[in-house]
């Protein structure tokens, strides 16, 4: 199940950028959203706009949507938690891909599988975006 307008109307509430990128049917399957966050190496930490393509088509699933990094681009991305760029299907491209500590016990993917598939929404995908990307 992928998210349907009303849900993404919550998210646009708090993130003015969002944006619906693809649809099925009547459900929405991408969206685009803008996040303020830290861009660091080391003990150099700046802050940066990031423009990142959430994939919700099975967002109810145990396991965390991908999130592709469109902006800034890969050299100018220097934190561990955003990987080489993967091929995105519904994008038609390769992006650098967030990773979300896949199998790590205290990962954000491990916060997700946690939640039932009614709490697994948009607005705590986001949330968690947010989160990782500022930490």
């Amino acid at each position: 199940m992928a998210v349907s307008k009303s849900e993404f109307d919550t998210l646009k509430k708090e993130n003015l950028s969002a944006r619906i990128v693809t649809t099925r049917r009547d459900e929405i399957t991408g969206v685009e959203v803008r996040v303020k966050g830290v861009n660091s190496a080391g003990s150099l930490r700046r802050e940066c706009w990031f423009t990142v393509f959430l994939d919700v088509e099975a967002i109810r699933s145990e396991y965390i949507p991908d999130a592709y990094i469109k902006e800034p681009g890969l050299g100018s991305i220097q934190r561990a938690n955003i990987l080489q760029p993967e091929f995105c299907e519904k994008l038609g491209k390769a992006y650098p891909i967030i990773c979300w500590g896949h199998g790590t016990k205290n990962g954000f993917d491990g916060i997700w599988r946690d939640l039932k598939p009614y709490e697994r929404s948009l607005l705590g995908l986001f949330n968690l975006l947010k989160e990782l990307l500022n930490s």
